[in-house]
């Protein structure tokens, strides 16, 4: 399977263009939240249209940067499925200082990965876990001041569960990859600024293979 992992668009789409054919060639395209910058439905279903048009096989979580109908809008309350891998999606971010429109405290996570859990109970599919908060303590929620900001309910979900990945943002600086386990975990960067990846999981699921890239308009 083939993924182009997308997060922190933030309503700049100048890039998607020229990226036509690797988003074509496909298996799946996951956007990970901040579709907009402080946006409604309309604007993130129009940011959203413009990967779909390309490859109708989409998959894209809310972000703390846009309204709470945004996350409403996009019901990502069940287990989806794509080529023989179960993907769970949860939006939103922790509170912030920022006081961002969707935000969430850890209890909210805690209940909904609770909910997702009992559903993959004596599941044997892999499973991949669409997150724009990261997790707790990995460079991914790791802010410029050394400061960890990541969710320990996403963390305690990720040790228990061991998914084969968690696909993450909202942490510009935390662009990279990291492990917790055997679960890899990936923030591709901000695509306003033009980072993105392409993420191959060979039929051997627990292998990974990782491109960061950055494209040019």
């Amino acid at each position: 399977m083939k993924i182009a992992l997308f997060s922190d668009i933030h309503g700049r789409t100048q890039y998607i263009k020229s990226l036509t054919e690797e988003i074509k060639s496909v298996d799946l395209v996951v956007v990970c939240g901040d579709i907009t910058h402080f946006g409604n439905t309309v604007a993130a279903q129009a940011i959203l249209n413009s990967f779909s048009i390309i490859n109708n096989k989409l998959l894209a979580v809310a972000g703390n940067c846009e309204l709470p109908e945004v996350e409403e809008s996009l019901r990502n309350d069940e287990i989806q499925t794509f080529c023989g891998i179960n993907f769970i999606c949860i939006g939103g971010s922790l509170i912030t200082p920022s006081k961002t429109p969707n935000e969430h405290y850890e209890s909210y996570y805690e209940q909904l990965l609770n909910l997702f859990e009992e559903k993959l109970i004596k599941s044997e599919t892999p499973l991949i876990l669409i997150s724009h908060q990261p997790p707790y303590g990995t460079i991914n929620d790791k802010l410029p001041t050394g400061l960890h900001v990541g969710s320990k309910s996403i963390r305690r979900f990720i040790e228990r569960v061991k998914p084969i990945a968690c696909l993450t943002g909202h942490i510009h600086e935390g662009k990279g990859c990291d492990i917790i386990g055997t679960t890899k975990i990936i923030n591709p960067g901000p695509f306003s600024e033009g980072y993105y990846a392409i993420i191959e999981i060979p039929y051997t699921p627990c292998e990974v293979r990782l491109e960061m890239k950055r494209a040019s308009l």
